[in-house]
């Protein structure tokens, strides 16, 4: 192995170890309950149903589910309300959102609220 070669495999390993130590932004894990429903779930949800997103894990109380149509609507608002430090101004700095099933029959309103870690 020449010098010119060892130079080469340090500056790739140089480059493998940087993308390591990048910092993850922290996110609030968000539990997301059924607050009422006005019409009729075919799922069926129940009020007071609930589960939680832990960065990008869903946690469903044993023996529950979700209704996979409100999920996939509810999904691109998840990260947004998990960030940490919003910017001033943000409306997703507020503490609890409110989100309903796209189902015009069912009307099922899920509360959508930060979880505050427990010191």
């Amino acid at each position: 192995m020449t010098s010119l070669d060892r130079h080469y495999l340090v500056s790739y390993l140089e480059i493998q170890i940087i993308p390591l130590v990048d910092k993850r932004e922290i996110m609030y894990t968000l539990k997301v309950t059924v607050e009422r429903i006005e019409g009729y779930c075919n799922q069926p949800m129940l009020v007071g149903d609930w589960f939680l997103v832990e960065g990008g894990k869903i946690r469903i109380p044993e023996q529950k589910h979700i209704c996979m149509w409100a999920l996939q609507s509810m999904m691109p608002i998840f990260p947004l309300l998990q960030r940490a430090e919003p910017k001033k101004g943000d409306w997703t700095s507020k503490g609890q959102q409110t989100f309903v099933c796209p189902d015009p029959k069912g009307k099922v309103y899920y509360r959508i609220e930060r979880v505050e870690e427990e010191e």
